[in-house]
């Protein structure tokens, strides 16, 4: 009879302990499966190259009718957007054959109206979330364009030549390129950079593609600055900026004006 007390008793406490444990294990469990996740799933830190930590967006594209791989006279117009979060806009036409057009301004109600810096065009464009389309009248002559957003290596960049062919350039959302100029090769060998810490090896041919862009290259050759449109693609084009110095002395003769990724 003892014997028998004694096993009720040892089961009865067992199965109090159970019990009273059974909801704080089932809390234990429920926070881990709470937690959230550091990032969304399928995601990675370098996803969202379009975003920079200076809160600028590009946007690149060209003049329509332009096609990137075959157009490289006068009027083949490339045309980069930079919009900050304030608002503060700046745009750069370009044909990569010495005709360059400057903007800058603010957007007020997803509209830019801008005038250009030498006065010789007009801007009219409605900025949305991942694009920027528009027209540009320049000396009469009307011409319409689209852009996008800047993925990867596409913004509006400031090349700079220094002594010894080191080449060094920053797009407006802070993708940046660090060069060696190859004489022989007519090209930069190098790394880049994106906005998001993503590294690249960089090839790039700053061979001219026409008569009309040699004839710039070799106008241009004398400076240092350039002002350079890259689309996503990897095809860009340039022009030496207003106030461009002298290129430095130790300096091959060569001009960014026409640029390919290769």
């Amino acid at each position: 009879m003892h014997y028998l007390l004694y096993h009720l008793l040892r089961c009865s406490i067992i199965l109090v302990s159970l019990l009273a444990l059974g909801p704080l294990v089932a809390s234990c469990g429920s926070s881990q499966e709470q937690q959230p996740s550091s990032q969304p799933p399928g995601s990675s830190q370098k996803e969202g190259t379009a975003l920079a930590a200076n809160g600028v967006t590009e946007y690149v594209g060209t003049v329509q009718g332009v096609d990137p791989q075959k157009s490289y006279y006068p009027g083949d117009f490339f045309i980069a957007v930079a919009v900050d979060e304030a608002g503060n806009a700046t745009t750069y036409l370009c044909d990569a054959t010495g005709n360059a057009q400057l903007f800058s301004g603010k957007i007020a109600e997803d509209q830019l109206d801008l005038q250009s810096q030498t006065g010789e065009a007009t801007l009219s464009a409605t900025v949305a979330n991942s694009t920027v389309d528009g027209q540009i009248e320049l000396r009469g002559v009307n011409l319409p364009f689209a852009t996008t957003k800047a993925e990867s290596i596409g913004g509006l960049y400031t090349f700079t030549k220094a002594e010894g062919d080191v080449i060094t350039a920053k797009s407006e959302r802070g993708n940046e390129v660090s060069a060696k100029y190859l004489p022989d090769e007519h090209a930069l060998q190098g790394t880049a950079t994106l906005a998001n810490g993503e590294e690249r090896l960089l090839k790039a041919s700053l061979r001219p593609r026409s008569q009309a862009e040699e004839q710039a290259y070799e106008q241009q050759a004398e400076f240092s600055d350039y002002r350079v449109i890259v689309l996503d693609s990897g095809i860009g084009k340039g022009n030496k900026t207003v106030n461009s110095k002298p290129a430095p002395d130790g300096t091959s003769n060569f001009s960014i004006v026409s640029y390919i990724w290769e």
